[in-house]
């Protein structure tokens, strides 16, 4: 039994069933993938929370078994900008609204936190928009703690 359907016990069944060994997959979640899989958000827009982390240069053996499983690349996605996987426009953050999270954030921890509001309140309280929290702190939460839902990112 292999136990993880991410992309290394899928790899690892494959390579087994091609040596003629019965497999079994057990994976814990609905979805199988691992940090490879989507993850729906607001409505209905997909993201991964791997986006940008399997390139050639990282996952090489990820690129062979793609290969061999006859997957057609795709190395267009400079030319189309920011996208989820159902083709939603992602919108860049302002330059000066992630440069004020970050100086608010650094601040925050400087002076040891304390506060018992959450980030859905923070964000409320300080003016920052949906596309920002969505797509600027979720985008890059999501990295850490895939899986949640939106909601469940704010009340951090």
């Amino acid at each position: 039994a292999i136990i993880g359907a991410g992309v290394a016990g899928l790899v690892c069944a494959l390579k087994l069933a091609n040596r003629g060994l019965d497999v079994t997959v057990m994976e814990k979640n609905d979805k199988i993938g691992g940090h490879a899989r989507h993850v729906e958000m607001l409505g209905g827009h997909l993201r991964n929370p791997a986006f940008g982390a399997f390139t050639e240069k990282n996952w090489p053996n990820l690129i062979a078994l793609l290969e061999e499983l006859g997957v057609e690349r795709f190395d267009d996605f400079d030319s189309r900008g920011n996208v989820t996987f159902d083709g939603h426009k992602v919108p860049d953050p302002e330059r000066s609204e992630v440069g004020r999270f970050l100086l608010e954030m650094r601040s925050v921890y400087a002076t040891g936190g304390g506060s018992k509001e959450t980030m859905g309140d923070y964000f409320d309280s300080h003016g920052y928009d949906r596309d920002f929290i969505l797509y600027y702190f979720v985008g890059r939460a999501i990295n850490f703690f895939p899986g949640l839902s939106l909601e469940q990112y704010l009340e951090f």
